[in-house]
């Protein structure tokens, strides 16, 4: 399974960045970390619409033209049932 995710590394005007502690239930072992603001695109969405949608949707960031994409990644994660998930992720760069 592959699962596709854009990501914001949202940062201020002293360049402090946006962090969420968010705990994935869904993985084997039970975790809590620090993410960025995004998610995983849905049905006919590009990585740019997605991250557009997700900012608005966690954030209320209106994005006016198109952030600079800075970093992608594709890890393994293993689910509680078993599956191994390969994560698409992309990261973008976002000043408010």
């Amino acid at each position: 399974m592959v699962r596709k995710s854009s990501r914001a590394i949202v940062l201020n005007m002293q360049n402090q960045i946006f962090l969420f502690r968010y705990t994935f239930d869904f993985f084997a072992e039970k975790q809590s970390v620090w993410i960025t603001p995004g998610g995983g695109l849905e049905e006919g969405e590009n990585f740019e619409d997605a991250l557009k949608r997700e900012l608005f949707e966690e954030l209320g960031i209106e994005l006016k033209e198109q952030a600079p994409l800075v970093f992608f990644r594709t890890p393994l994660y293993e689910l509680k049932n078993g599956e191994t998930v390969r994560s698409e992720e992309r990261f973008y760069l976002v000043y408010c």
